[in-house]
């Protein structure tokens, strides 16, 4: 993309997008308390007068945080809907989130304490092209399809249908990601160019796979398009919350000293848990788990197989919604196999259990000691802050390479870890739910 094509996005879009990837650190999200934050932006810009189209799940059009920012939205999934976000239709009380926490970052407002958005004077799109639909194993899982964002591209660019694009968005947000598939001429990549050629830019998260991938890197769709502006997760906190943690078997230690708190809160006094490992179908990959994952944490009898213990994840599992059944089915600390930057877990005061990332090599020898039939606990102590050693570093879970014709992405790189935000959905003290948010899509 050359610099005349950005200059010329930037003056469509009021400095939005400037506003969009400088985003805010927070900077103690373990336990679920905004302490502080850093907010950085353009004197006098705010993002007024500024449609940005939200190509995301459904949105929680009720939070006080993003009301009134919000116009009527496009249901590509269920037309006419209004890109509500909606529930599980199988487990009451767990709605579509992420669409709830990308509004908030970018036009939030009036939050506590002074909480605000990075363009709090701009319009939200609401373009819903992910959300609950049935899965592979006969359940229900959040994801969306290729021709769906294709859908909700051609929806930003001419909202109404009538063929003139003068109503279109000038920044068509996407917050969601086709991983390793960082084509530069398949459908998504010729959408982005078609929507550039009418005024409309596309942001792109690069992808939340990490370093990993064939030698070409780990960059997702449409990430990869020529015309898409893609953006990077860094870790801009000063400070990241830690524990003390001691993970043995019999009298050998898998693992000891410091480690990063995802996510989550410990308590004020030494935990000790056994630890049980999750099978691989107790949780899904990507995305959210589906309507089969909760019951398969129970046995015939609907006693819970983790119940007062540290679960180990299956591998590539860290989702917010994966620890949520974990907390709903018992476990009292989740344990993810790989490095998590601290607080980086996108968890709300209601999922009050630690969360941490193991070395791989510890989480291979605990599935080795436990498929052996050996005992394993781990012994948390109380959290802390300490300086982040991460500070102004790509996170770990970013995606990183190369498109697939060789072109350099991500062009960007903002803050991505532990951002706070607005959640769907109430307390039971009815007041609005907030939460710390991370990746490459926020």
């Amino acid at each position: 993309m050359s610099l005349k094509i950005v200059t010329w996005a930037l003056a469509l879009s009021g400095a939005l997008l400037y506003l969009l990837c400088i985003a805010y650190g927070l900077a103690n999200p373990a336990g679920g308390h905004m302490r502080e934050f850093l907010t950085i932006a353009l004197p006098g810009f705010d993002g007024r007068g500024v449609t940005v189209a939200l190509l995301d799940t459904g949105v929680d059009r009720t939070h006080p945080y993003i009301r009134g920012r919000l116009l009527e939205g496009i249901d590509v999934l269920d037309p006419g809907a209004g890109a509500v976000a909606r529930p599980n239709p199988s487990v009451p009380g767990r709605p579509e989130r992420h669409a709830t926490e990308v509004a908030g970052l970018v036009a939030g407002n009036r939050g506590p304490v002074g909480l605000h958005g990075v363009a709090p004077g701009a319009t939200i799109l609401p373009i819903r092209v992910a959300g609950w639909q049935p899965d592979a194993a006969g359940g229900v899982a959040v994801y969306g399809r290729t021709d769906q964002l294709l859908a909700g591209l051609e929806a930003a660019v001419d909202p109404d249908v009538n063929g003139e694009t003068l109503d279109g968005a000038r920044v068509a947000l996407v917050g969601v990601a086709e991983p390793f598939a960082a084509f530069t001429d398949g459908p998504l990549a010729r959408a982005c160019a078609g929507a550039l050629a009418l005024g409309t830019l596309v942001v792109a998260p690069v992808g939340n796979d990490g370093p990993a991938g064939p030698s070409y890197g780990s960059v997702s769709g449409p990430g990869g398009a020529p015309a898409a502006l893609t953006v990077a997760a860094v870790d801009l906190r000063p400070e990241a919350p830690a524990v003390h943690v001691l993970l043995r078997s019999g009298l050998g230690v898998l693992l000891g000293g410091e480690q990063p708190l995802g996510g989550g809160d410990v308590p004020h006094r030494e935990l000790t848990l056994p630890v049980v490992a999750a099978e691989a179908r107790a949780a899904v990959a990507v995305g959210l788990p589906s309507t089969t994952a909760l019951s398969a944490y129970f046995d015939r009898r609907g006693y819970s197989r983790i119940a007062g213990a540290g679960v180990l994840l299956p591998r590539g599992v860290s989702s917010p919604e994966a620890v949520r059944e974990a907390r709903t089915a018992g476990a009292r600390a989740v344990l993810v196999d790989g490095p998590l930057p601290a607080g980086s877990l996108a968890l709300d005061e209601q999922v009050a259990l630690p969360v941490l990332g193991l070395p791989a090599e510890a989480a291979a020898t605990v599935r080795e000691q436990l498929a052996a039939g050996a005992g394993v606990s781990v012994s948390l102590g109380a959290s802390m802050l300490r300086s982040n050693p991460g500070l102004a570093e790509i996170a770990p879970f970013s995606s990183q390479g190369f498109s697939l014709d060789g072109g350099v992405k991500p062009e960007l790189a903002a803050s991505g870890v532990g951002l706070a935000t607005s959640t769907p959905g109430r307390n039971e003290n009815g007041t609005a739910r907030y939460g710390a948010v991370s990746g490459s899509s926020t």
